[in-house]
């Protein structure tokens, strides 16, 4: 995102007009296909860093304080500032979320700084629904920090199935877990040719 200069003024037609127009990288927008790559780690005001939280940086860019400074406005760990960040993931809709799990920040994070733990959990979640991304990557940071409490999250992710982003209600995805043992039943069977 560093090497990115163009951007477009982008609100939604509900949006008070008190709420400025957040700033959109052009190739980020104008992109066919947007796979967001990001890593879970605890955040010490928006509790969890992952796919939907990840969309930040595609619209505040390097140097566009005005939207950045919008979204810090709320006061930290407020449903307002929860709420917004779903506001941020809607403009840039995604259609694949890998999340790098294999290492966490718990306890306190981003940053080892702020008092963050480096937590090994081994897993990469890959899922088409940013919402059910979210909320099963905040089932696996309560399984794995115990200061962490996944209904934190929820402003978040409630505001992201009203905006039509997804659902947060995991029973309604199918949730398929791959290890050692399972890879080695598939490899007699071949790979597949196409995926749908």
């Amino acid at each position: 995102l560093i090497i990115f200069s163009d951007t477009y003024d982008v609100r939604r037609d509900t949006w008070d007009p008190e709420i400025p127009d957040f700033v959109v990288f052009t190739d980020v927008y104008d992109a066919p296909i947007i796979i967001s790559l990001c890593s879970l780690k605890r955040h010490r005001l928006a509790f969890l860093t992952c796919a939907i939280k990840n969309h930040v940086g595609t619209v505040s860019g390097p140097s566009r304080v005005d939207t950045r400074g919008y979204i810090h406005s709320f006061p930290g760990e407020s449903d307002e500032f929860l709420q917004v960040i779903a506001e941020t993931a809607g403009l840039i809709n995604t259609e694949l979320t890998i999340v790098d799990a294999r290492e966490i920040m718990a306890i306190d994070g981003p940053l080892r700084g702020y008092g963050g733990e480096i937590r090994e959990v081994n897993k990469v979640v890959i899922c088409g629904d940013m919402v059910a991304a979210d909320a099963y990557c905040a089932q696996i940071m309560e399984e794995n920090d115990e200061t962490f409490d996944s209904s934190w999250v929820q402003p978040t992710l409630e505001r992201a199935e009203e905006l039509g982003l997804g659902t947060a209600d995991l029973n309604q995805v199918e949730i398929i877990e791959i290890n050692e043992t399972s890879l080695e039943e598939l490899d007699g069977r071949g790979m597949p040719d196409r995926f749908a």
